[in-house]
């Protein structure tokens, strides 16, 4: 017998509500997967832990069989997240412990968005947006598509968690002390910790690089500072936090061309110091450059430094996605022009590439436009 589901006319929704629906007359009507869940805060963190059982899961049943198996990896998505919010970060927290609780949820939440951009480039097809940015970015953007941030719950709807697919179990490790492992070295990596790509340390001003360093300063990555690492790893909040204040420091430099150099150099090495003093008071274990002196340390930092020619790190972004993913860019053009449009040719794209038929071309064209000429005409300078 076959029934179907309507909760629009039966629950009373104070905010978005998810409608499943069984099969009608025009076919199965996709039911409404309110994805991505919204990043965890102090604001919502009560939420998260008091309503989790109110909020909407999706049993495989209610879901497509095929053609939209989107929905599927974002079902797959919420259901882990939410798993892990229920099963590690608020059944032995508590609100009295909001802090161990944000610090855990905020983990859960990151670690099922990167799951989920996973198997999104694992499938050749049209990749959810926010997986093509990085870092922050990507946490933003999730964020920002979230349909209920707030986490309060969207009806009167009650159920158990769906077990996610069978993935490693998340295990933080900003919890009470009994669960904190031994300090890990920095050539260790706890079982169930990622640890963030952070570009440290900068590259070294010269004057073959000082011109990109002024003019894309506003388009790399910055970190968070306050995120709540795993024991042995506080070195990241380190070089997390210099990362940021070397960015900082060169909106001064970057105002006058003639002193740019020097001023960056300067401010480039004094940073360096700030950090080995960071380093020297608070980890055995310092970094690597901290320990020789003067010009040796400096020639130490520049030659780890993961991009020293500070390249433009969305054209890096973009030449690295696959053919499917570089051809949304004719999708998503608007937001593109808006953010981007100052430095990435973003009209000759869409004039030069986005009529082409297949991927391959638009990927290819586009790959040619992103790394021609053109963009040498740009001042470099903010």
């Amino acid at each position: 017998k076959e029934v179907t589901f309507d909760l629009d006319g039966l629950l009373n929704s104070e905010g978005p509500a998810p409608v499943l629906r069984g099969r009608t007359v025009g076919g199965p009507s996709p039911p409404n997967v309110l994805f991505p869940l919204g990043r965890p805060s102090p604001d919502n963190i009560g939420a998260i832990c008091l309503y989790g059982t109110s909020r909407p899961r999706y049993p495989k049943q209610i879901l497509p069989q095929s053609g939209r198996a989107h929905l599927s990896r974002q079902a797959d998505a919420i259901h882990r997240t939410e798993a892990w919010y229920s099963w590690h970060c608020c059944s032995n927290n508590g609100l009295e412990e909001r802090d161990k609780a944000l610090c855990c949820a905020h983990q859960a939440w990151e670690q099922a968005l990167n799951l989920f951009c996973q198997e999104e480039f694992s499938i050749k097809t049209a990749h959810y947006s926010c997986c093509l940015l990085r870092g922050e970015d990507r946490w933003s953007c999730f964020d920002s598509h979230a349909p209920n941030p707030s986490y309060y719950p969207s009806s009167s709807y009650s159920g158990a968690d769906v077990p996610p697919p069978s993935d490693p179990a998340f295990s933080p490790t900003c919890l009470s002390g009994q669960h904190h492992p031994p300090a890990a070295p920095r050539t260790g990596m706890e079982q169930n910790f990622t640890v963030p790509d952070i570009m440290f340390p900068p590259g070294q001003p010269t004057h073959s690089n000082i011109k990109r360093i002024c003019k894309l300063r506003k388009s790399r990555p910055r970190y968070h500072e306050k995120k709540c690492f795993p024991p042995g790893y506080d070195w990241l909040g380190h070089q997390a936090r210099s990362v940021n204040q070397w960015e900082q420091s060169l909106k001064s430099c970057c105002v006058v061309r003639s002193e740019a150099l020097a001023c960056a150099v300067e401010k480039w090495r004094m940073e360096m110091e700030l950090f080995c003093q960071k380093e020297s008071g608070a980890n055995p274990q310092q970094y690597q450059c901290c320990e020789p002196q003067g010009e040796k340390r400096y020639d130490c930092f520049a030659s780890k430094a993961p991009d020293p020619h500070y390249h433009d790190p969305l054209r890096q972004r973009i030449i690295h996605l696959n053919p499917n993913s570089l051809g949304m860019i004719c999708d998503y053009k608007k937001n593109l022009k808006k953010r981007f449009g100052a430095w990435l040719p973003v009209e000759n794209i869409v004039q030069q590439c986005c009529h082409l038929e297949s991927q391959r071309q638009k990927h290819d064209c586009t790959e040619e436009q992103v790394s021609g000429p053109q963009l040498q005409s740009v001042s470099f300078y903010v």
